[in-house]
């Protein structure tokens, strides 16, 4: 069984993805780094997935990311961050729920708003003439997919993140 989670981009999958990783004494996978391993497996070229999505769209993207679902087959005891489209695609929902318990970490749109402010824009708004309603939109299509698959959900309100590991942690051991 692996700890796979979901959520809109900068919900702090990967920072908690790791702490928790750290907890159980488990790898740590980020499939955006496996999208970039099949990218290059391909290609044969290194690109971060920021640059993949710009040069060969969000359609190859999506290739490139079900690839990097299959790969997740073989694992067990990991924790798995997911891009935030990956539960979009009913293929890699299927592929997921045989693989591990997915926990929707779920954060207020205002915080997530505040944290896209806080960085530099992702590659899949750079093109947009508003990119903050560009993301609200993106975020309001996507969550319905993060309820609906989820096999819990940790809404992070004022919660620490090691708060969200420790709700995380023992809700796994008290299975």
């Amino acid at each position: 069984m692996n700890i796979i989670l979901a959520g809109p981009p900068l919900t702090g999958k990967t920072t908690l993805g790791k702490q928790v990783a750290c907890k159980f004494g488990w790898p740590f996978i980020d499939t955006d780094r496996l999208v970039e391993k099949c990218y290059k497996n391909e290609k044969n070229i290194q690109a971060s997935c920021r640059e993949i999505f710009k040069k060969e769209g969000e359609s190859q993207f999506r290739v490139y990311e079900h690839q990097a679902i299959l790969s997740l087959q073989g694992y067990t005891h990991s924790v798995i961050s997911l891009g935030g489209g990956a539960l979009e695609k009913l293929d890699n929902v299927r592929i997921l729920k045989k693989t591990g318990q997915i926990i929707y970490i779920k954060t207020s749109l205002a915080l997530l708003e505040k944290r896209l402010l806080d960085h530099s824009l992702p590659s899949y708004l750079e093109n947009e003439e508003k990119p903050l309603e560009a993301f609200q939109k993106l975020v309001r299509r996507r969550s319905p997919f993060y309820e609906l698959y989820a096999d819990q959900i940790i809404e992070t309100g004022s919660l620490s993140p090691s708060q969200i590991v420790a709700i995380i942690y023992e809700s796994y051991h008290g299975q």
